[in-house]
């Protein structure tokens, strides 16, 4: 309380900015673990080392097992585009940020490459 009588509240930062933080050094543990196994920390690491940043805020608190969910939902054939529509619209209402195609295909090839998966765009 200050001399006023008032209370200073001081707002924590929001999180998706912590997010969006690429750290300088970005640990490659994740890669000796099957995906399955990955830790929330090991899907920002995975995200990060491949330069997919905008992703981090639609895989927000995923592990392992989530990421893989997700990634599978995106390879049935006739769901791929929809999928990127309901990504890209997530990332618009909640973040007011675009999803760049780019970034989409990126994701589902460094998954498919993780998995040695090959996949047809």
């Amino acid at each position: 309380i200050n001399s006023f009588g008032l209370q200073t509240v001081v707002a924590p930062l929001s999180s998706t900015s912590n997010l969006l933080v690429r750290p300088n050094v970005i640990p490659t543990d994740y890669q000796q673990i099957p995906m399955e196994l990955w830790s929330e920390q090991y899907v920002r690491d995975f995200i990060f080392d491949k330069k997919l940043d905008t992703m981090i805020l639609l895989t927000e608190n995923m592990n392992g097992s989530e990421l893989y969910e997700l990634w599978e939902l995106c390879q049935i054939p006739q769901e791929r585009w929809p999928m990127f529509d309901r990504l890209s619209k997530e990332l618009e209402q909640r973040y007011k940020q675009t999803l760049p195609i780019s970034v989409y295909v990126r994701f589902l090839h460094q998954i498919s490459k993780h998995f040695n998966v090959s996949s047809v765009l």
